[in-house]
C-alpha cells in the first residue's frame, strides 16, 4: 500500500489497540489526532528554545525546555479522545491538563503515531501511485 506524505492540519483516528508498546490497550478507546510535519516539530522547538550566555565560551547557545517542548507536541498532536474516564467514570474532557496526564506510553505511542506518514489503502490510490515499468530491450 501507498504512503501518503504528511499535512499540516490533516486529522486521522486512531485505537489505542493500534498503538505501538501498549500492554492492555482498550479498543474501545479512540484518540484523534493531528499529523506532526516535521515544519511544525521545528515551530514548537522554537516555541520552547531561548538563547543563554555559556560563561564558559562566552557565546550565546540555543536552550531548549524540553518539557514544555514535549507537552506542546502532546497538547498539539492529541485533539481529542472518546473512552478516556475520570477515577469513577465520567468522561474526562480533553483539555491540556488531561492530555498530560494520560501515561508517558500512551503519549510517545500517539506522538509516534503522528509523525509517522500515513498508510492509505484502497486499489485505486495504489495504482495511481505506483506507476508501471517501462519495457526495455
Amino acid at each position: 500500500m501507498p504512503r501518503q506524505l504528511q499535512t499540516d492540519g490533516a486529522t486521522f483516528e486512531v485505537r489505542e489497540d493500534a498503538l505501538d508498546d501498549l500492554q492492555h490497550a482498550d479498543p474501545d478507546v479512540v484518540y484523534i489526532c493531528r499529523e506532526l510535519t516535521t515544519t511544525k516539530w521545528r515551530e514548537l522547538q522554537r516555541q520552547h528554545t531561548r538563547k543563554v550566555l555559556n560563561k564558559a565560551t562566552k557565546q550565546m547557545e540555543n536552550v531548549t525546555d524540553n518539557e514544555a517542548f514535549s507537552d506542546a507536541i502532546v497538547d498539539y498532536v492529541l485533539m481529542d479522545w472518546r473512552g478516556i474516564v475520570e477515577r469513577g467514570g465520567a468522561p474526562a474532557p480533553c483539555t491540556t491538563e488531561n492530555k498530560l496526564r494520560l501515561d508517558g506510553v500512551v503519549k510517545a505511542a500517539l506522538v509516534g503515531k503522528a509523525g509517522l506518514s500515513q498508510i492509505v489503502e484502497g486499489a485505486a490510490i495504489k495504482e495511481a501511485s505506483f506507476r508501471p515499468t517501462a519495457d526495455v530491450g
